[in-house]
């Protein structure tokens, strides 16, 4: 009989399952309100709640569906740390099950069957869930044979549900990264977003088009983070130490030539400095409304341009750039608008005034107002590179500077609009030129940015394809973090962009992507057992004996020679523990070891029930077995004694009693 007192948040329960082609609701419900009232802050045990009966009523439907919303939305979700308690007269097994993977076309099924039988027949043995217990999450086939499923995500859940329901009162958890607060996400218009201000529906970028944002993530985090310093980026861009960038790695001592490694999606902690971050390029161009002489004004009006009330828009130049002053004059005169003139010596500059009502209201509505606020038109940025020239030309002709160095002639641009600073930024990369952007702080005055790039460069330290700049990493940190972190979903694919670089969605969001479900969520309902979460620590007491379990579906520091060095290395960063596991890496392995202080502690990794295929190569993960590594737990004493064969585990618990 197991009783635990961590504290368990009401969970979302799914009635039924569906076929996929059914197009009823799936009607959720966690409790009524009542309960969830009682419930905040409290720490009693709490049971599965009801299902609510399908309805053909669809405003009670709409009821169900916003009451549940509000009701998960002011309760946690998951644990970090929590205590389990265990009465029992005799030792028990405990056994780590990862990475089953069921629905993969090659998941090991009789295997599986196998184990459950045995487990489910010794009423000692317990269990931990520690991950990937369905074929990662997409509902679609993927390139390079990524999830080769035999069975769709719902049957996936369904079977899931099946098999470890058998085990029901006797599983001690669920295991199921995202970016920090201010970190800047690329709008479809050229400008940067803090990625805890992006709203469902917002247009990001993705691949270098347009998509909308389908879904928002904000997740508690407790872990590593890793701090990315890339060149030519304002940003230090923070992210949790499993989330995915597009990377080049870069090979070698960092001599040149350089050897650069294909594209390919690699976790934080995985990059080195030197290696080179993909900066989608726009890819799509249409046909400009504006002639090209209209793009050159619109750019010399971003560079030194303003409003007079509500009558007019102006320019002021330098009193010796009479060459752009005739050049507005003209323009505006051949469109039967006034123009005037007048000279300020004491300023040294010139002053021309356009007196249109309409031309006014026009340039507010295009191009924003006041210095800091300049911008352009979202659709401007998908302009052919003929018109978003002579813009360029025109905005640099006013407000840049060039100079000579060794390096080749460069072009130093100014601006107080961070937004603008933005676009122009992606205007330049589809035009596939890098440009340097810094950021600069002025006591009593606003901030400024400064654009930097180079033509005729004799040694870039970029690369350009057509679809991608590549630019190096030049520093990069990890450190501790326990906090909110953030992520999102976005249409048509999982990728976005983090201040102009690729990434994608964490590994451990794509099954709640794939059919807005919270399979942790769920399955820890069900089987009435904590919500680790993305891993927590356990405080497992057995009878009398208290032991401290760690577990993470993923961690850093993985080595394919020294298969357990991750679990130590989580000792070291995370804290102490009697038994530590992690999964993901698919290679099983077991390890006892006396630790520096006299005293033995448990490292484990699961192994996988999924064999290997394609995209599980590229990876460098291996066929290693079908194993779920167990430990003997005493009950009056502190001993623990571990075994990669579950039959072994069984045996040895068989003749202890």
């Amino acid at each position: 009989m197991r009783e635990h007192y961590g504290r368990i948040p009401v969970q979302l329960i799914r009635s039924r399952y569906l076929p996929h082609r059914t197009y009823k609701s799936i009607i959720l419900k966690a409790a009524d309100m009542s309960l969830i009232s009682s419930l905040r802050g409290s720490s009693r045990r709490v049971t599965s709640p009801s299902t609510l009966p399908e309805t053909d009523n669809l405003r009670d439907l709409w009821t169900a569906v916003i009451d549940l919303q509000q009701a998960s939305r002011r309760l946690e979700t998951s644990v970090t740390n929590t205590s389990l308690t265990i009465k029992t007269t005799s030792p028990i097994i405990v056994g780590f099950l990862a990475d089953a993977h069921i629905g993969a076309m090659n998941c090991k099924y009789s295997d599986l069957e196998e184990r459950f039988q045995q487990m489910s027949g010794n009423p000692s043995f317990y269990l931990f869930s520690v991950g990937d217990s369905i074929d990662n999450y997409l509902p679609q086939p993927h390139g390079n044979g990524m999830f080769e499923q035999l069975i769709p995500p719902k049957l996936q859940k369904q079977l899931v549900e099946d098999l470890y329901m058998r085990m029901k009162g006797r599983w001690l958890g669920v295991v199921q990264g995202c970016f920090l607060e201010g970190t800047p996400i690329l709008l479809a218009n050229g400008i940067e977003k803090p990625i805890q201000d992006i709203m469902v529906y917002d247009c990001v970028y993705s691949d270098g088009e347009s998509k909308r944002v389908l879904k928002k993530f904000n997740n508690v985090w407790n872990g590593e983070m890793v701090a990315l310093n890339v060149m030519g980026v304002t940003n230090t861009i923070h992210a949790t130490y499993n989330h995915n960038f597009y990377v080049r790695k870069r090979d070698g001592d960092g001599t040149h030539p350089i050897k650069i490694g294909y594209p390919k999606w690699v976790e934080a902690h995985e990059i080195n400095k030197g290696d080179y971050i993909g900066f989608p390029r726009i890819k799509e161009s249409v046909s400009c409304e504006y002639t090209n002489e209209e793009m050159y004004i619109f750019g010399l009006w971003l560079a030194e341009g303003s409003y007079q009330r509500n009558t007019s828009i102006n320019f002021s130049f330098n009193i010796d750039e009479l060459k752009y002053v005739n050049t507005v004059k003209t323009f505006f005169e051949n469109k039967n608008i006034k123009v005037y003139i007048s000279e300020r010596p004491e300023r040294k500059s010139i002053e021309v005034a356009v007196r249109s009502k309409e031309t006014n209201s026009l340039y507010r509505e295009m191009f924003g107002e006041y210095c800091h606020g300049k911008r352009l038109p979202a659709h401007f940025l998908w302009y052919n590179n003929e018109s978003l020239q002579s813009l360029l030309d025109g905005l640099f002709n006013g407000d840049a500077h060039y100079r000579n160095t060794g390096w080749g002639d460069e072009i130093i641009w100014t601006t107080t609009s961070k937004s603008l600073a933005s676009q122009v930024r992606q205007i330049l990369f589809k035009m596939g030129i890098f440009v340097s952007t810094s950021y600069y702080e002025r006591d009593g005055k606003r901030p400024y940015w400064v654009e930097t790039f180079r033509v005729n460069k004799k040694r870039p330290h970029h690369l350009v394809d057509d679809d991608y700049i590549w630019l190096p990493v030049k520093h990069l940190d990890s450190y501790h973090y326990n906090g909110i972190v953030y992520n999102m979903e976005v249409e048509d694919n999982h990728t976005y962009e983090v201040a102009g670089m690729r990434v994608k969605n964490c590994h451990d969001n794509w099954s709640y992507t794939a059919d807005q479900f919270d399979w942790t969520q769920y399955l820890s309902s069900k089987l009435q057992c904590p919500n680790l979460g993305f891993g927590a620590a356990v405080d497992l007491t057995v009878d009398r004996q208290w032991y401290r379990i760690m577990l993470k579906h993923k961690y850093r520091f993985n080595s394919s020679i020294n298969l357990t060095h991750t679990v130590k290395r989580m000792r070291e960063m995370e804290g102490d523990f009697d038994i530590g596991c992690v999964a993901h890496h698919h290679q099983a392995a077991i390890e006892q070891s006396i630790m520096g202080d006299g005293i033995d502690r448990i490292f484990i990794r699961p192994g996988s029930f999924k064999g290997q295929d394609r995209y599980s190569s590229q990876l460098g993960f291996t066929d290693s077995g079908a194993f779920i590594p167990s430990v003997v737990l005493d009950n009056t004493q502190r001993m623990m004694t571990a075994f990669l064969h579950l039959d072994q585990a069984v045996s040895y618990m068989e003749s202890l009693q």
